[in-house]
């Protein structure tokens, strides 16, 4: 018993230095990755919960950096790319409202001398005349208006392909101006 208890101590004496070695060892490795994975957790739990701004700056060794860079370039990209989807959508109401109030003032002028005309309140033949042609001509551009909105629902539909000319500014202000 004396010698296997003296060979256990021997043994002990010359693995315990091994073992506190591989401990520690173990203890740092441990350290430089729970860091950096517990940053990159933490920021990808932030992103999908909305935060888009969320952006990663800790210390990490050279194995974590690419990944850091990584992880805050998709988050700006996902940013910028949630910002354009806003701007888009502004944009895009602001052009229906546009196009809503656009089409309200031709239906307006067209009940005002329809209600006119069939009131009886119109006795003069010309006068007559004069407000059906402008019944035709509001119609017209309620339909002109239409065939806009229908131009631009279509700009998301796959396989539209924008057709660009060239347009002289000057005679389209004359004749908005003129309608």
């Amino acid at each position: 018993w004396m010698l296997l208890i003296l060979f256990l101590i021997i043994l002990l004496v010359i693995i315990s230095p091994y073992f506190i070695a591989a401990v520690t060892f173990s203890r740092m490795v441990t350290k430089k990755v729970e860091k950096p994975i517990k940053g990159l957790t933490t920021g990808m739990e932030k992103v999908s919960q909305g935060e888009l701004t969320t952006r990663l700056s800790f210390e990490t060794e050279h194995e974590f950096i690419q990944l850091l860079k990584s992880f805050n370039q998709m988050a700006a990209q996902m940013e910028t790319d949630a910002k354009e989807k806003r701007d888009f959508e502004q944009h895009r109401n602001a052009l229906l409202a546009d196009i809503a109030h656009d089409l309200k003032t031709p239906i307006t002028t067209i009940s005002g001398y329809a209600t006119a005309l069939s009131d009886g309140i119109v006795k003069d033949a010309d006068k007559e005349k004069k407000y059906l042609e402008a019944i035709k001509t509001k119609s017209l551009h309620m339909d002109e208006l239409i065939m806009l909105l229908f131009e631009y629902v279509k700009l998301d539909s796959e396989g539209f392909t924008l057709n660009r000319q060239e347009v002289d500014v000057a005679e389209l202000l004359r004749e908005n101006v003129a309608l």
